[in-house]
């Protein structure tokens, strides 16, 4: 039963969800860099809009993984939305020129806001990287109590939920 669980298979389902997300992000993605108006060309407001957005679908992906009991794909739809929202925060503070940030220049410079906005979204990164390892670890702690679990069954002759007597 572990060991079912615990592969590292995808179901179609899960995979198609993925997808799903996926396309929802990229279509309002679009949407924000045609929709927002854009003097000089400068993309800011739309890449930042796009961030946040990423970063709010992939904490509700993440949340709604807790009512799953393997949401391996929806686990995937989180992640991949969480680094794909950081990309885009760290490209509206890295490749955006300095006009953005409230300066008069077109030029690009490390300072001011940019830096405090660095500081933000490098903080962003840390803590999705902590939420990251804890969910792997309290993952490899349920398949060990899985195969315990099973292994006691066998040992005691219980019939697992969805198992018959032999």
């Amino acid at each position: 039963m572990a060991s079912q669980s615990s592969s590292g298979s995808f179901s179609v389902a899960s995979l198609a969800l993925t997808g799903v997300i996926f396309l929802i992000l990229l279509l309002i993605g679009v949407l924000f860099f045609l929709g927002l108006p854009h003097p000089n060309n400068d993309y800011y407001l739309a890449m930042l809009a796009t961030g946040i957005f990423a970063l709010v679908v992939g904490l509700a992906a993440y949340l709604a993984n807790a009512f799953t009991r393997s949401g391996r794909g929806i686990m995937l739809a989180s992640t991949g939305s969480f680094w794909f929202g950081v990309v885009m925060l760290l490209g509206a503070d890295l490749a955006t020129p300095d006009s953005d940030f409230g300066g008069a220049s077109t030029a690009w410079t490390l300072g001011g806001w940019r830096i405090v906005f660095l500081i933000i979204i490098l903080i962003i990164v840390a803590v999705g990287l902590g939420v990251q390892i804890w969910q792997q670890s309290a993952q490899k702690q349920v398949e060990r109590r899985e195969d315990l679990r099973e292994q006691w069954r066998q040992s005691t002759g219980v019939v697992g939920p969805g198992q018959r007597r032999p």
